[in-house]
């Protein structure tokens, strides 16, 4: 509970937390999107085949591993975002 209410006092984070919540929701709405999402992560070498997590409010981890794995899938991510424009950005991924 501490670190969520730690977490929640500092607007930058909540404002990237809010964001990625939101890209992985896209893909959780979207099959289309989700098998777009697969078949790019085939294609950058050295990135293993992992579908993103979302996170739980209640527990403060969960947002913690929605975070480390959308940083793992960064790189299909942005090829998604390139022909789809939903990424957040660089100062929004930076301060998560």
């Amino acid at each position: 509970m501490c670190v969520k209410r730690g977490l929640s006092s500092q607007g930058a984070i909540t404002d990237a937390e809010s964001v990625c919540r939101a890209l992985v929701g896209h893909f959780f709405h979207s099959t289309l999107a989700k098998d777009e999402l697969e078949q790019l992560q085939v294609t950058v070498p050295n990135t293993p085949c992992h579908a993103l997590i979302q996170d739980v409010q209640k527990r403060w981890n969960s947002t913690y591993l929605m975070l480390q794995r959308l940083i793992e899938q960064r790189r299909p991510l942005v090829l998604y975002a390139a022909e789809h424009v939903i990424m957040p950005s660089a100062n929004q991924v930076n301060h998560a």
